[in-house]
């Protein structure tokens, strides 16, 4: 391992990380009715949670892919709405982070930075990473614009 790898692969999960905390951390200021809260034509405030837990299990997917190991299970059922209440919310997102986050733990300096085409578009497990936490930043600036604040 070389003290880059060290490097990016520290600070790119402390950052996707800390972006899930702010997230985490305005979800728990909200209040249950918070999440029927929507615009015309928009998601509400479940419907974007719900997306974003959707998102992890989709990155992690990826990760697992590029890892050639066996993806994360969902947090949320395909079927289901998004969370009903700001608790169940937080478990969800706390769940699909975690499963995130692990699949990146003993990952290997050639994995990490190994760009491979998923979807149409080359990823590596570092542009995962990045691609999460400004995720959660993006959604979570969406939750407080239709929240008003």
């Amino acid at each position: 391992m070389t003290p880059e790898f060290d490097r990016d692969r520290e600070a790119a999960l402390a950052d996707a990380q800390a972006a899930r905390a702010e997230l985490l951390s305005r979800v728990g200021g909200l209040s249950d009715a918070n999440l029927a809260v929507g615009r015309r034509g928009s998601w509400t405030v479940s419907g974007v949670l719900r997306h974003v837990i959707d998102a992890d299990w989709g990155h992690g997917r990826g990760i697992a892919s590029l890892r050639e190991v066996e993806p994360p299970a969902r947090a949320i059922a395909e079927q289901d709405e998004g969370p009903g209440t700001v608790e169940q919310a937080l478990a969800l997102l706390t769940v699909s982070g975690q499963r995130l986050f692990g699949i990146v733990a003993g990952v290997d300096e050639e994995a990490f930075y190994r760009l491979r085409k998923l979807g149409g578009q080359e990823w590596s497990v570092l542009s995962f990473l990045e691609g999460s936490a400004d995720h959660d930043r993006e959604h979570a600036a969406q939750i407080e614009a239709l929240l008003g604040r």
